[in-house]
């Protein structure tokens, strides 16, 4: 393990030339992990079964699998899923998740940000504006959203993510208050200056919602720009953004509020879930899926190509949707928010009920629409097999709303199943089953496993006041 730890440092500090031309070794670390955050959680915090030494395991197998160093100092981390592609080689979203794991782990892996600095100058050089030049986009901030190999003739998409583009912005929040400027960019301005980009080309900011992307914001009459991605919802993100002065804050703070009176018109009321998408058939007043939506979506390719059953209409709580438990329940972990906790209650008690209280049948929570049951857009579910086994993306941000549950046998099965896939995950897993996870399993288990071990900190306006400019 150490020959392997020190081959890959080396590897790491080969490539990224044009990191050396700044003062990483006398940086400073203001959240140097492990960090221990305190957090508004229920009783017992230490009922975890997941240690911080497997979280080193997890991340130094993720580090050395997916982040992958170019010649010219960036890096990319590598997206081998099937929605990709055959010649695709990551998305924004990827690098956005690195970037973020990058900050959060500084201390555990030395070389954090020369790595954060590599995955960020990917994706500037990656970025949008320089592929549709003639479609008025003048902000080189946002990163076009999928990737292809070099040997492939298929060139970066045109346009962009806005969940990708939204993690890319807060980790530069984040990096800027963990190093200061002291590395290759200057991270404050090129956070500001990118989430001027997002409220530019992916904000609807009359109705105050993320546009998928920036292809939706461009023509109000598509019916793309309709729709909202429920996993784009990040409200912690949103009120580090808030933090980044008065105008900021006044903004970012009514989108907070509207887009949590949105998510409670939405949720589920039988099992606490939501949807993958939502169509806003009366923009800003009516949240509901409708066979319009099915229409629509069948037109805009809503289906997730990568999941392990097609959720044709985006009208089922699936591989996007899975993400809202880690993103709200993470919100109300670091602020206690009442508006997280009551979105995250429901989640827990709904999903008890839906699984009979056994972890088995949590592997593909989806559930298509009952055409005609009028009150459709409030299920969202499918019974899973019992014999399938349960997928970490969907169990990670199910354990971490768990925290804010004061049923703690609820809790414990949750942090035991993220155990017993932990041997699937290790480099001394069996290889047999090591391949099994992919890059999104693989990422969202490291993220939750930040959250769990309190190990997630985030930005406020003290500490973007106090760092040094």
């Amino acid at each position: 393990m150490k020959t392997f730890l020190i081959c890959f440092f080396a590897l790491s500090l080969g490539t990224l030339s044009f990191a050396q031309q700044r003062g990483y070794d006398s940086c400073r670390r203001c959240f140097p992990f492990s960090k221990n955050v305190r957090y508004n959680e229920a009783s017992n915090p230490d009922l975890t079964t997941i240690t911080t030494a497997d979280l080193h395991h997890l991340y130094y197998y993720w580090d050395s699998v997916y982040v992958v160093h170019l010649a010219d100092g960036t890096a990319y981390v590598k997206n081998d899923e099937q929605d990709v592609g055959e010649d695709g080689i990551t998305t924004s979203e990827a690098n956005g998740y690195g970037m973020v794991i990058e900050v959060l782990m500084a201390g555990c892996q030395p070389n954090a940000q020369r790595q954060f600095d590599a995955l960020y100058g990917y994706a500037l050089k990656h970025h949008i504006a320089s592929k549709n030049p003639n479609d008025g986009f003048t902000s080189p901030y946002l990163m076009s959203w999928k990737q292809y190999d070099t040997t492939s003739t298929k060139k970066d998409e045109k346009d962009a993510a806005v969940d990708g583009d939204l993690d890319i912005a807060y980790a530069l929040l984040l990096a800027y208050v963990q190093w200061g400027d002291s590395g290759y960019y200057h991270y404050l301005n090129a956070a500001r200056e990118t989430l001027q980009a997002i409220v530019q080309y992916e904000t609807d900011v009359v109705n105050l919602k993320f546009e998928r992307g920036s292809d939706d914001k461009l023509d109000s009459s598509k019916p793309g720009y309709h729709f909202l991605r429920t996993s784009d919802f990040m409200p912690v993100n949103i009120r580090a953004f808030a933090a980044c002065g008065p105008k900021d804050s006044v903004f970012w703070n009514g989108f907070l509020k509207a887009n949590y009176d949105r998510f409670r018109s939405i949720q589920s009321n039988e099992y606490g879930l939501f949807p993958d998408y939502v169509y806003e058939e009366k923009p800003g007043t009516d949240f509901v899926i409708t066979e319009q939506n099915r229409h629509l979506a069948r037109g805009q390719h809503l289906n997730d190509g990568g999941g392990k059953r097609d959720n044709k209409y985006g009208a089922n709580c699936g591989f996007n949707a899975c993400r809202v438990p880690w993103r709200i329940g993470l919100d109300y972990l670091l602020t206690g928010s009442p508006d997280a906790k009551a979105i995250i209650d429901n989640i827990n008690g709904g999903i008890r009920r839906y699984t009979l209280d056994t972890a088995c049948l949590l592997s593909n929570v989806m559930l298509p629409v009952d055409n005609g049951d009028t009150s459709a857009h409030h299920r969202y579910v499918d019974s899973a097999s019992a014999k399938e086994s349960a997928d970490i993306s969907t169990v990670g941000p199910l354990a971490v709303a768990a925290m804010a549950d004061d049923d703690l046998a609820w809790r414990s099965r949750l942090f035991q199943l993220m155990t017993d896939q932990r041997a699937t995950m290790c480099p001394n897993a069996d290889p047999n089953t090591l391949g099994q996870h992919k890059y999104y399993e693989t990422t969202i288990r490291i993220i939750c496993d930040i959250i769990i071990t309190h190990n997630y900190w985030t930005v406020d306006a003290a500490d973007l006041k106090n760092v040094d400019r």
